[in-house]
């Protein structure tokens, strides 16, 4: 069974990737492709592209206990994108939304804040495992903080 979700799991990120590349070609090359919005958009879906990559590459090392290293990084990837996605993606909604009315100052910083606990969750889980491990046999098992993350 876990090689079947392995398989699916890696075709459906290799098709968001591609589509999201195609959407990022659609707009380097459109009337707009210098305007800031349209910039900061791909941003965001790059870090959607890092987060897709990082998740399909975590399920083909899944259960290859040569590679725990390379999970690990694959793993912590995917929780760092994570933020990443949501500091591009909100920094995307702000300067839309600051375009039409003014936007709450605090937003950012809280944003920035949230990313920064996590990135700490993330190195404190290096060593105590509070978010998720690794097992010998190459296995993710969640740590009992991972709803934090």
């Amino acid at each position: 069974m876990i090689e079947i979700l392995r398989y699916v799991n890696l075709s459906v990120n290799a098709t968001g990737i591609l589509v999201i590349l195609v959407i990022i070609i659609c707009l380097s090359m459109g009337e707009n492709k210098t305007d800031r919005m349209n910039k900061l958009f791909i941003r965001g879906l790059f870090a959607c592209i890092l987060y897709m990559l990082s998740e399909a590459l975590s399920w083909m090392l899944k259960g290859n206990s040569d590679m725990i290293w390379a999970l690990r990084i694959t793993n912590d990837l995917v929780f760092l994108s994570g933020y990443l996605i949501l500091i591009t993606f909100t920094t995307y909604l702000l300067s839309y939304l600051s375009d039409r009315q003014s936007a709450p100052g605090w937003v950012m910083p809280f944003i920035y804040s949230v990313s920064a606990a996590g990135l700490l969750l993330m190195l404190a889980n290096r060593f105590t495992g509070i978010i998720y491990t690794i097992d010998r046999s190459g296995y993710y098992q969640r740590g009992s903080l991972i709803l934090l993350s």
